[in-house]
Order: structure tokens, then sequence, then C-alpha cells
């Protein structure tokens, strides 16, 4: 995928993730309120997420920041991966749970102190936006930890279906799919 645009809102600014951006990323990387479901804190520096920011290595990432530049978290697309242990596994003989892609999976990751606030709906809006109407997906994926009842509840509330379970971070999680209108 390559760098996302500027999408703006009448609260925010999503746009591609900036060197200056690399504090407040770690921060939100580094918080366990945060990364509780998403496999545990980061263990990355600062100095680690300003290089990967510099090197263009994040590109299906954006930052959410405020009118007057507050960052408020993360976004984005990122490649659906989930583990198989189904028939198809079970079929390749090693018994052993192999990788499938599914297609594009929207990501979003706020600082907890903008939980609530509708933030999350509204990012996540103007991406499924941006995927349908411009990326030309014919339909995005949404993976949440089996006990993460908040993201869940949101993708239920932007038409998100059940697909299947998986595992990630060595966690249930539910893979949720949206088709195109």
């Amino acid at each position: 995928m390559g760098f996302l645009p500027k999408i703006q809102t009448k609260r925010f600014l999503l746009r591609p993730l900036e060197y200056r951006d690399a504090p407040r990323l770690h921060a939100l990387e580094t918080d366990a309120e945060v990364k509780k479901f998403l496999g545990g804190p980061s263990k990355s520096t600062v100095e680690e997420y300003a290089n990967r920011i510099k090197a263009q290595q994040m590109p299906g990432y954006l930052a959410v920041t405020t009118e007057v530049g507050e960052f408020l978290g993360r976004c984005g697309f990122l490649n659906c991966d989930i583990e198989d242990t189904g028939p198809r596994a079970r079929f390749s003989g090693s018994g052993m749970a192999m990788t499938v892609r599914l297609g594009w999976e929207i990501h979003i990751a706020l600082f907890p102190s903008r939980h609530r606030e509708g933030y999350g709906r509204e990012v996540a809006k103007n991406l499924i936006n941006y995927g349908f109407n411009v990326m030309r997906l014919e339909k995005l994926f949404g993976v949440a930890d089996a006990q993460n009842a908040a993201s869940l509840g949101l993708c239920e509330q932007l038409g998100f279906r059940y697909e299947r379970d998986t595992t990630r971070h060595n966690r249930p999680h539910k893979v949720l799919i949206l088709a195109k209108p």
C-alpha cells in the first residue's frame, strides 16, 4: 500500500505520520491501556519510531490530530493476516496454523483520554469511505480481541458482521467483515 493522503473532517485531520510525531506515537504505543488488546506495550524507543517514520516504513499509518495539532492517536489500513487452523491448515499436513491474507483491515488506536468522545467512530467512517470510494475495495475487515467489547461494539454499529475466529498475540480474536454497499 502506498502512502495515504490527508483526510480533513469537521473535528480532526488524518495525515501521514511526520518525524515530529515520534514522541507522541511512542507514548501511544507504550501505553498499557491502549495496548491491552493489541499485544501489550511496545518495547521500541522514541528514536526507533522516529527512524521508522523518517525511513517511510509506516506507510499504512495516519496520525489523528485536532485542528490545533493535538496528536490523538493513529489509524489506517493494514494487511489483514490471520491464523487459519481450519481444514486448509490441517490438509497441509503440518497440523499447524497457516497465515491467510484476507484483504485490508482498518486499525485505530487513540489515547484513553479521547475514548468515548466519538473520535473512533468518526475516524472509522472516514476510513471506510476512503477504502470503498478511493481505494475501490469491495470489503474491509476489522479484527478485535474477543474481550474488547468497545471495539466489537463499534464494529457492529458500523455494520461489520462476524466472519470467523482467529488468534493474535496468543489471544482469541474476532474477524469482522464489512462489504461495500
